[in-house]
């Protein structure tokens, strides 16, 4: 995959909301993502996910999910297996996405599964990198390349900002180098992959 056209490869942009903000002992309550080959959506996902205990009223103020939104929702075990066939064999994506691979890896290991091995490109340190915005938030990012967002810390709207940003620095090394690889953009992202 290395030197493979970013054109070629399937992308898995992913985002969580949750109840809080540790792994250890918070819970996810929504899953989204989006599968892509290159610059061509695939399919999207999206599940609210009963956490299994009250929405602590500070994480509500962030995202809006309610433990009235959340009744009757699936539990994550119910989900894990189409969320973890809809990631498969891709690249992961996300904004701060070591966090919502944290919080995926919890929940997974509490039903005995592990999140695959797979390379990740992280958006919020390819903007990092680049100095070009005044904060490196995805609203303000967003806002700068003027991304239409409808709906701010709900999953997938997240992720359909996620993407956008994603490739607006494929299309940077695209002019600069004309053409990009996955090597090029998951080297200046850290060249991570899940654990």
């Amino acid at each position: 995959m290395q030197d493979r056209d970013i054109r070629n490869v399937r992308f898995a942009v992913i985002d969580t909301e949750t109840t809080g903000v540790s792994a250890r002992v918070d819970r996810v309550c929504e899953v989204a993502g989006l599968i892509a080959k290159g610059f061509n959506e695939i399919s999207s996902f999206s599940w609210l996910v009963n956490p299994e205990r009250p929405m602590p009223f500070a994480a509500q103020q962030i995202h809006g999910i309610s433990d009235e939104m959340l009744a009757g929702k699936p539990v994550f075990a119910e989900i894990a297996a189409p969320f973890l066939s809809n990631i498969e064999n891709t690249v992961i994506v996300g904004h701060n996405v070591c966090f919502d691979i944290s919080m995926l890896e919890m929940e997974l290991g509490r039903i005995g599964l592990h999140f695959p091995k797979l390379p990740v490109i992280d958006t919020l340190i390819l903007a990092r990198k680049s100095k070009l915005f005044t904060t490196n938030r995805l609203g303000n990012i967003a806002e700068e390349l003027k991304i239409e967002n409808k709906g701010w810390h709900r999953a997938l709207n997240d992720v359909r900002v996620t993407q956008q940003i994603m490739y607006f620095f494929i299309r940077k090394i695209q002019k600069e180098k004309g053409n990009c690889t996955f090597n090029e953009i998951h080297k200046l992202s850290g060249g991570k992959y899940v654990k």
